[in-house]
């Protein structure tokens, strides 16, 4: 099902980043200690202090890419859709063992697989560290959940590789939490014991890496951060789950939303959160939760640029799409044939609206210039409206 949404990225060239990051990047053409080791000390942009973005594991990827591939872009965009396709089958598989129903979790990972919302990490070759952060993260999720030693020692190696692949794997260890609560036959003392290693190993990871200080941009203080968790992070959650419902207008460099109304969606979100708690209500407050710790590590980048991006929703689109599969499960549950007619007819509507859609959006932006110009079409970024300008200077 991935493979039928994304297939049309083959035939793309290298766009945007990957100009920076690929095709200019001499460092990838050799696989000596030196090289590798410019990997683990510099960003993805060849910058000393390894700021903006340090993800080692995103250059080794594609240097094992131009090993095979030389700068053909074919062979980097099949990685990446074999990158996905391995996250979505790793969706059906935690949602299996989390023990949500054999239906429900086949559905989840099917809408995953061919949903559009992560276009953009799609159509640039550069946009896998969103798509290796997060398989490391859904493994280290399914090896925590089991019982052996073995397993709990292989977590904190998968773990370390989704923090070197994207700094937003930070969320793994609320993602085990959610999970926790969900399950709630878990002992404590497990629990501990791997909440501590994970912690750990984000320790080490904070003070091995590169310029610390880029995790948190330095003019976002803390009280600035909180301001905008209550104002504006309410509205974007109510945003990304109109763009995974209705994925239409997918653009890059959105602007966060402005602050009217906030207080209805603050209270609305709050009184939400609050209520499923008290109902105890396992699995809704499950998707919350989910949804929660997915999007808060780029909060401070919305903060400090005033932006988000539909792609930020990636690892978030399970919890915004365990409540569709969900409602389609209990029709299909039903007694009456007429209701489980409507379920496979919700299925296959969702289904071919979302592939449509990414077929659609893959043949819109899928090179440098209608990249650019869609997004500066619909985006007042600033940064995108002088990209866009700097293209067509060319």
């Amino acid at each position: 099902m991935a493979s039928a949404a994304w297939y049309p990225t083959l035939r793309l060239g290298f766009i945007w980043d990957d100009h920076y990051t690929i095709e200019a990047n001499a460092a990838l053409h050799s696989w000596s200690w030196n090289h590798i080791r410019h990997d683990f000390q510099t960003g993805l942009f060849n910058d000393p202090q390894g700021a903006d973005f340090y993800r080692p594991l995103v250059a080794l990827a594609s240097r094992v890419d131009y090993s095979l591939y030389g700068l053909h872009a074919w062979g980097y965009h099949l990685s990446n859709l074999i990158f996905h396709v391995l996250n979505s089958l790793l969706v059906w598989f935690l949602f299996l063992r989390i023990g949500f129903p054999a239906r429900v979790s086949f559905l989840v990972a099917a809408f995953f697989a061919v949903h559009p919302l992560n276009v953009q990490d799609m159509l640039m070759v550069t946009g896998r560290c969103g798509l290796l952060g997060l398989l490391f993260s859904l493994t280290t999720l399914l090896l925590l959940l089991r019982p052996e030693r073995w397993a709990l020692a292989l977590s904190v190696l998968t773990f370390s590789m989704a923090l070197l692949a994207k700094e937003s794997a930070f969320m793994t260890p609320l993602l085990f939490l959610a999970i926790v609560f969900y399950q709630r036959n878990a002992s404590l003392r497990p629990v501990l014991w791997r909440l501590g290693l994970l912690g750990l190993m984000s320790i080490i990871y904070l003070f091995t890496r590169p310029a610390v200080g880029a995790m948190w941009p330095a003019h976002v203080p803390l009280t600035l951060w909180m301001k905008f968790m209550v104002y504006a992070f309410p509205k974007i959650l109510v945003s990304y789950a109109k763009l995974t419902l209705i994925p239409i207008l997918l653009y890059s460099d959105r602007l966060v939303p402005s602050g009217s109304h906030w207080l209805f969606f603050t209270c609305g979100v709050g009184i939400l959160g609050g209520w499923l708690w008290l109902r105890s209500a396992r699995w809704p407050f499950f998707c919350f939760c989910w949804i929660l710790a997915a999007l808060l590590p780029p909060t401070a980048v919305m903060v400090s640029k005033s932006l988000i991006h539909d792609h930020w929703a990636y690892p978030a689109l399970p919890g915004f799409l365990l409540p569709i599969a969900m409602g389609i499960d209990a029709l299909w549950n039903s007694s009456h044939e007429r209701w489980h007619q409507v379920a496979k007819g919700v299925t296959v509507l969702l289904l071919g609206f979302w592939l449509t859609m990414a077929h659609l959006h893959v043949a819109w932006r899928g090179t440098n210039e209608s990249f650019f110009r869609w997004s500066a079409r619909f985006s007042a970024s600033e940064a995108m409206q002088k990209n866009h300008a700097a293209y067509l200077a060319r």
